[in-house]
């Protein structure tokens, strides 16, 4: 149980960094596709991007906002713990 507690505490920030970062990107995404469908975008984009690889776009647009939310979480906390 001790082994389990510290292993909680050590994982903690790292794993919530994560999954914050991970949701908030997909969140982000699913609104600017519904943002593009309201507005008509998937029409246009339809003729210029094949379907198949509509699905990879989706995915890599997640993965980018994911990595870039990571980072940003990860250089503010450093900020917060060098001002204090």
């Amino acid at each position: 149980t001790l082994i389990g507690g510290l292993l909680a505490l050590s994982l903690e920030k790292p794993v919530l960094t994560l999954m914050t970062a991970v949701i908030g990107a997909w969140l982000m995404t699913l609104s600017g596709m519904a943002v593009g469908i309201e507005m008509g975008w998937q029409e246009k984009a339809a003729s210029v991007i094949p379907a198949e690889y509509s699905t990879w776009l989706i995915m890599g647009l997640w993965v980018m906002l994911t990595a870039a939310g990571i980072s940003t979480q990860r250089r503010l906390g450093r900020r917060k713990k060098k001002e204090d």
